[in-house]
C-alpha cells in the first residue's frame, strides 16, 4: 500500500517554514526598530558557563565551580546529568561580581513525556503522523496552497479514500491511499484540496504556531532526558563575570604511587611518584580546569528536593446519622489478620512517596512487595504470619524491619543516607522510630603548606618510554626515571582536611578518566626485611622498604608499586603518611630469610610478703623469655626487622634474664621493632625479655586451712611467713577445738531431749495400766531431765570457751604484720 502522506515532523517544520518566509515578506514591508542588549527587555540567547574549578573529594562528592560573562539581561547555561540534579538543587550558588542580579534558575523537567502533551491546546504523541497533526487542529485558521489553488479559512477535516487496479480476475492487484483537507473559506466556501508534497499549509493564528513549537521542543528534549540544561537568568547592564558553583556526587579519586631505588647496605634514598586517577563522570567537559584533590570527608547527603513531595494531612469524615447493618464475628483468631500496612515518613515528619516495601514471610520464605503512594502510607496483601521487610527510598538508608505481624500497623521511620546504609530494628505492635545515626567526621591532621619538587607539567601525566625492564639498571635507571616526571603542585591544610592544589590546568572531558601526577620528590628509604614473630608463631619474612617522609607533602592512601634497579619488584598499600613521618611499607616475600624461635619459655617467683590487720598481699614477678633465631641464606647482607607485640602489663627486662638485651629501634602502640644486621650465610640470635608484676590479696578472716597451706606452698615455705602465720594457726586450732566441744554437747542435748519424748508417750499411754509398770517411766523422765539440765549447764561453760578462743583468734590475725623481701 503506497501512502502520499509527509511525516509529522517534515510536515510541522514545513508550516514553521512557511510562516517564517511570511514573517520576513512582512519585514520587508515594515521596518521594526532595534535595541541594545543593555536596553532590551528580553533576555539575549543563553551562553554556556565552562567549568573553571574542580575539587574533588574522599567521600565521593565534588566542588564546581563555573566562571564566564554575560552582557546586558543575559542567561547562563550548566550542562549536567540528571544524577547530579538533587546535589545541584541543595548547594548551587551564583555570584554576579559586576552587581548585577540572578533572577532566577530553571530546569528541564522530569515530569513523563505524555503528562507534558497533556498541557497543549491539542492531543498529540510523540509518534503522531501528519494526519494525526491535521486532525488535531481542526478548526484552526490555516492557509493552504496547492497546485488546484488556493484558500484561507479553517480546516475542517482531513479524508483518506483509497484507489486501486485490478485484473482480468477482478483480484484488487494495487491499493494506494489519498488525503484530503477540507477548508472553510471566511466567505462560507468549502473546498477540497488533495495533500501533496506540492501542497503547503500555514498556520495563521500565533498562539498554535507557539504550541507547534512546545510540542517539538518537548520531543526533542526527550531524546535526551539524562542530561538537564539549568539556565540562570542574571539581569543587569555592561559586561560582568558570573561564578555559579555546586556539589556533585562524583566517583572517589585514588592515589598510587611508584617508589624507584637501587638496593644499599648503608640505607639510601628512592624516588618517589605519586599519582591520581580522576574520573569525569558530569554532563560537562573539564577543559583547562584548576584541579584540586582533598584527602577529606565532608559530611554531606542527599536530599531528593527534584521529587515532589506530598504533606498528609488529616481526613475528617462528613458526619452522618448512624445506621444499623448487618454484622459478622470474626474467630478467636486476631482480626484483620491478613496483609501489612503502615506509613513510611522521614526524620521530619515528612511522607516519602513510592517507597518499596518487600515483605519475606519468616516461615515459608515467600515474597511480597508493594509501594507507598503519595500519602506515603502502603497496603500488602500477604498470609497471615511473620514477615520481615525491607523499606527503600532513594536517598535514604535501607531500612531493615523484621518480626512484622500481619494485622498490626507497621510504620517506620527512614535516616537520610547511603541506600547501601541499612539500619535494622524489631517490630512491636506500636509505631516504629529508628534513630538518627551520624557518623562524625574522621578527623584528620592539619599540614603546614609546601611545594613538591619538580617542574610544571602537563595534566594528565605520561608514561617512562624506552627502557625495559632490566635494560638500564641501577641508579642510572632512577635518575632517569626521576627526570622523566615533571609534577608542579602544593598541597595546604584547610579545617581537618590537606589538598593536592595541581599548578597547571587539567583537561579531562567528560565520560573520561585521567592519571594525573601529583607528587615528585627524593626520600631517604632503607631497605630491610620484616617478620612478625608472636605466641611462637613465626610470619613469611617480607621484603619491605623503611621510608621516611622527607617530602612537605602529604602521602594519601592508596597502593604503590616497586621497582627495584630497573625491574619490577612487588606491590603493596600505604596508609596515610605525613610529613617527616617514618614508615614501613612491604612489597614482596623474602625467600633467603629464615626466622625461628627457641627457648619461649615464662617463669615466675615471690618478690614481696606484706600483711597488715588481717590482709596478706604476696607479690610476684612473671618473666618471659624467647630467642628469635635469624638465619640468612641470601648471598648478600640483609637487614632484618623482627615485629614482638606489645602485651599489656609487660614491659622490655633484660636484667632478671641474666642476658643483655638489644634495644627496640622503634616502638609502637602494638609491636616493638628490633633491627638485626645479618651477614650472608650467617645465623644470628636475639634474645628478647619481657617482666611482668602483680600481686594477690588475701583476707586471713575469711581463709580456710586449704589456702594457708597453699600460701606456704607458693612462697617455699618462707620462714619469715610461716612465724607470721604460726600464732593464727594456733589460734585457729584452739577454735576448732572449742568448737567440736560445744557440737558435742549439743548433740547429746538432742538425743537426752528425744529420750524425753519417748518416755513422756509411754506414760501417757500406761495411764490405765498397773501404777508400778508406770512409775518406772516417771523415774527414767526424772533422771533424764535431770541430765538435761546438767548439759545444759555445761555448754553454757563451753559456748563461753569457744566465743573466748574466736575473740583470741580475732587478737592474734589484727596483730598480723610482715614485710618480707624475697631474693
Amino acid at each position: 500500500m503506497r501512502l502520499s502522506l509527509l511525516p509529522l515532523p517534515v510536515a510541522v517544520l514545513a508550516l514553521i517554514a512557511a510562516q517564517a518566509s511570511a514573517q520576513q515578506a512582512e519585514s520587508k514591508q515594515t521596518p521594526k526598530p532595534t535595541h541594545t542588549a543593555a536596553a532590551s527587555p528580553h533576555p539575549a540567547a543563553s551562553a554556556t558557563l565552562p567549568v573553571t574549578s574542580v575539587s574533588l573529594y574522599k567521600n565521593g562528592v565534588g566542588f564546581f565551580e563555573h566562571t564566564g560573562n554575560v552582557t546586558g539581561n543575559g542567561a547562563v547555561t550548566i550542562d549536567f546529568t540528571s544524577a547530579q540534579l538533587n546535589d545541584v538543587l541543595q548547594s548551587l550558588t551564583a555570584i554576579d561580581l559586576g552587581g548585577g542580579r540572578i533572577a532566577g534558575a530553571g530546569y528541564n523537567s522530569t515530569t513523563p513525556l505524555d503528562q507534558q502533551l497533556r498541557t497543549l491546546p491539542f492531543t498529540l504523541s510523540e509518534d503522531s503522523s501528519a494526519a494525526d497533526f491535521y486532525a488535531a487542529i481542526r478548526g484552526a485558521r490555516v492557509s493552504v496552497t496547492a497546485p488546484g489553488g488556493a484558500i484561507t479559512g479553517r480546516l475542517l477535516s482531513i479524508e483518506t479514500h483509497g484507489s486501486g487496479t485490478f485484473n482480468s480476475d477482478g483480484e484488487n492487484k494495487t491499493t494506494s491511499e489519498h488525503r484530503y483537507l477540507t477548508v472553510v473559506s471566511d466567505s462560507g466556501e468549502v473546498r477540497t484540496l488533495e495533500l501533496t508534497s506540492a501542497t503547503s499549509v500555514r498556520l495563521l493564528d500565533p498562539a498554535l504556531q507557539q504550541s507547534v513549537g512546545r510540542y517539538l521542543q518537548l520531543v526533542e528534549a526527550n531524546r535526551s532526558q539524562g542530561l538537564r540544561h539549568l539556565t540562570l537568568q542574571d539581569n543587569g547592564t555592561g559586561t560582568r563575570e558570573v561564578r555559579v558553583s555546586y556539589i556533585s556526587e562524583v566517583p572517589v579519586w585514588k592515589s598510587t604511587y611508584r617508589i624507584l631505588f637501587t638496593p644499599s647496605n648503608t640505607g639510601g634514598t628512592a624516588t618517589l611518584q605519586g599519582w591520581s586517577v580522576v574520573d569525569n563522570t558530569t554532563g560537562a567537559d573539564w577543559v583547562n580546569v584548576h584541579l584540586s584533590l582533598v584527602a577529606g570527608a565532608p559530611q554531606s547527603f542527599i536530599q531528593p528536593l527534584s521529587q515532589p513531595i506530598y504533606s498528609r494531612r488529616p481526613e475528617i469524615p462528613i458526619a452522618t446519622e448512624a445506621q444499623l447493618s448487618p454484622q459478622t464475628f470474626d474467630s478467636s483468631m486476631e482480626a484483620n489478620a491478613n496483609g501489612l500496612s503502615g506509613n513510611v515518613t522521614d526524620t521530619t515528619g515528612a511522607v516519602i512517596p513510592n517507597a518499596l516495601v518487600v515483605a519475606t514471610n519468616q516461615a515459608t520464605g515467600a515474597r511480597v512487595n508493594g509501594r507507598t503512594d503519595s500519602r506515603g502510607q502502603f497496603s500488602i496483601d500477604a498470609p497471615p504470619g511473620r514477615y520481615n521487610l525491607q523499606i527503600n527510598s532513594p536517598g535514604f538508608q535501607q531500612m531493615a524491619l523484621n518480626n512484622a505481624m500481619t494485622g498490626s500497623p507497621v510504620n517506620a521511620t527512614l535516616n537520610v543516607g547511603s541506600a547501601s546504609q541499612t539500619i535494622t530494628v524489631e517490630a512491636s505492635n506500636a509505631d516504629l522510630q529508628t534513630l538518627n545515626r551520624y557518623a562524625a567526621p574522621m578527623a584528620m591532621a592539619k599540614l603546614s603548606s609546601g611545594v613538591a619538587s619538580g617542574m610544571s607539567g602537563g595534566a594528565a601525566g605520561g608514561v617512562i618510554g624506552g627502557y625495559t625492564g632490566g635494560s638500564i639498571g641501577g641508579p642510572m635507571y632512577q635518575q632517569m626515571a626521576a627526570n622523566s616526571l615533571n609534577v608542579n603542585s602544593t598541597t595546604s591544610a584547610f579545617d581537618d582536611y590537606f589538598a593536592y592544589k595541581l599548578d597547571a590546568p587539567v583537561t579531562i572531558l567528560k565520560n573520561q578518566s585521567a592519571l594525573v601526577p601529583i607528587l615528585q620528590t627524593k626520600i631517604p628509604a632503607d631497605n630491610v626485611t620484616l617478620v612478625s614473630v608472636a605466641n611462637d608463631r613465626v610470619s613469611q619474612p617480607l621484603r619491605a622498604l623503611w621510608l621516611t617522609n622527607a617530602s612537605n607533602l602529604t602521602l594519601d592512601r592508596g597502593s604503590f608499586t616497586v621497582i627495584e634497579s630497573g625491574n619490577f619488584a612487588g606491590e603493596g598499600l600505604l596508609d596515610p603518611v605525613h610529613a617527616n613521618e617514618k614508615r614501613l611499607v612491604s612489597y614482596a616475600a623474602d625467600q633467603a630469610i629464615h626466622v625461628t624461635t627457641e627457648g619461649d619459655k615464662t617463669t615466675n617467683h615471690v618478690t614481696l610478703i606484706r600483711g597488715s590487720k588481717g590482709v596478706l598481699n604476696i607479690h610476684r614477678a612473671d618473666i618471659h623469655e624467647v630467642t628469635v633465631v635469624v638465619h640468612n641464606a641470601a648471598a648478600e647482607h640483609r637487614s632484618v626487622v623482627s615485629e614482638l607485640p606489645v602485651v599489656n602489663g609487660w614491659t622490655l627486662d633484660s636484667s632478671t634474664s641474666g642476658n643483655t638485651d638489644p634495644k627496640p629501634v622503634e616502638t609502637t602502640a602494638t609491636v616493638y621493632r628490633f633491627r638485626t644486621e645479618v651477614d650472608a650465610g650467617a645465623t644470628v640470635r636475639l634474645h628478647i625479655g619481657a617482666s611482668h608484676s602483680g600481686f594477690s590479696t588475701y583476707y586471713l578472716t575469711n581463709t580456710n586451712d586449704n589456702t594457708f597451706q597453699y600460701l606456704l606452698t607458693e612462697t617455699h615455705n618462707n620462714a619469715a611467713l610461716k612465724a607470721a602465720l604460726q600464732p593464727i594457726l594456733e589460734a585457729r586450732r584452739k577454735v576448732a577445738y572449742a568448737q567440736d566441744r560445744v557440737n558435742e554437747t549439743d548433740a547429746h542435748i538432742t538425743q537426752l531431749r528425744s529420750d524425753e519424748d519417748r518416755q513422756r508417750a509411754n506414760i501417757t499411754a500406761l495411764a490405765g495400766a498397773d501404777g508400778s509398770a508406770r512409775q518406772r517411766f516417771v523415774n527414767d523422765l526424772n533422771k533424764t531431765e535431770d541430765a538435761i539440765n546438767a548439759s545444759q549447764a555445761e555448754l553454757a561453760l563451753r559456748q563461753k570457751a569457744l566465743e573466748d578462743a574466736k575473740g583470741d583468734l580475732a587478737n592474734k590475725i589484727d596483730a598480723f604484720t610482715l614485710d618480707e623481701t624475697v631474693s
